[in-house]
């Protein structure tokens, strides 16, 4: 067997939220939906998003009731963010950057007041974490406790439990994730609890604020839940300036890619996708909104061969994932005191 037959890869995607700019990455990511022939829950094993990343997330990864709405294509996810969230108003200064991401009123508020991402009648209201497709990651943060949240899908959908954990503590509604992942650490405390299936109450918001890429969340959560495969291949969706030009390779393509090995022996990989900013530095009235997330998109897509994402799609579309089963880390069983099973976490 060929060490590339032999190769076991883990395939993460982390998109870093930046309101309704969040539909560049989607619309980036309907064109790797349409070369290869595949959504994108089928092409990555986990997807960690923040923000607006998370909502988008969501959009493309959980299944409603019936499968009715839910998962949308990156494109539908795309006009549903251009929608749902406020217009683009670029930061012109490094001092409005730092003010609006720790003290702005920012898209927050208003994002929450369109019910169609937050509201129990929203899109994402008919869709529970558990029914994730693939493995899905949102950090937040508890404002009550003063720590870190993250939900996991995985765990809602009862592995990787601990002896004392049941998997309803893990279980909230999409529409509240919206919510929590949207909300500014420093708005007011109104209407800031969500409740799990298990009843128990949080006060969470959007960790974007404290964590603004999610990358290394990213990494760190792959190497627990993944331990089967040998190499752990991140694409990062950021949001930054122009896209840095280079070779077409893994090891150098893209604003910045890391290759190492780990202690236990698994190659990570991280392909950072540098999304385009708004040349203008002026706010997009909404009429226009749509129109100028397409033109973003386009510009990095126009510089594709030097960006990494042709590299990207040749990889994806020539090879398929391998399935879950295949890379996740084995849970080891134990009988309880009690009697009956309960998965124990491996780490």
């Amino acid at each position: 067997m060929s060490a590339e037959q032999s190769k076991r890869v883990a395939r993460v995607l982390s998109i870093s939220g930046d309101g309704v700019r969040t539909a560049v990455a989607a619309h980036v990511l309907a064109e790797l939906e349409h070369r290869t022939g595949q959504p994108v829950h089928k092409l990555f094993h986990l997807i960690v998003g923040e923000g607006a990343g998370a909502v988008l997330a969501m959009l493309m990864a959980l299944r409603s009731v019936g499968g009715r709405v839910l998962p949308l294509g990156a494109e539908a996810a795309a006009i549903t963010i251009e929608e749902g969230l406020p217009a683009f108003r670029a930061p012109r200064t490094w001092w409005t950057q730092m003010r609006d991401r720790v003290w702005g009123e920012s898209m927050d508020q208003r994002a929450q007041d369109d019910l169609s991402l937050t509201g129990a009648d929203g899109l994402l209201g008919g869709a529970d974490l558990s029914s994730a497709l693939t493995d899905l990651a949102i950090p937040v943060f508890d404002t009550a406790n003063v720590r870190p949240f993250l939900f996991r899908s995985w765990k809602a959908q009862g592995l990787y439990l601990r002896p004392d954990e049941g998997a309803g503590r893990f279980e909230f509604r999409g529409s509240d994730i919206a919510a929590a992942a949207l909300r500014h650490p420093l708005q007011t405390e109104a209407h800031t609890r969500i409740r799990a299936r298990s009843r128990a109450e949080f006060r969470l918001s959007g960790g974007g604020a404290l964590a603004p890429d999610p990358v290394s969340l990213a990494a760190l959560q792959a190497r627990h839940l993944y331990r089967r495969a040998n190499v752990i291949q991140t694409v990062s969706l950021s949001f930054g300036g122009r896209t840095q030009q280079g070779a077409v390779d893994w090891t150098q393509a893209g604003h910045r890619v890391l290759s190492q090995i780990t202690a236990r022996g698994i190659a990570e990989q991280v392909l950072s996708l540098s999304l385009p900013s708004n040349p203008a530095g002026e706010p997009v009235p909404a009429r226009a909104l749509q129109r100028h997330m397409r033109i973003l998109s386009s510009s990095f897509l126009a510089n594709e061969e030097f960006n990494g994402f042709r590299a990207l799609v040749e990889e994806y579309a020539s090879q398929r994932p391998l399935p879950h089963t295949a890379l996740r880390t084995p849970q080891e069983i134990r009988t309880p005191p009690r009697g009956g099973f309960a998965p124990v976490p491996a780490s």
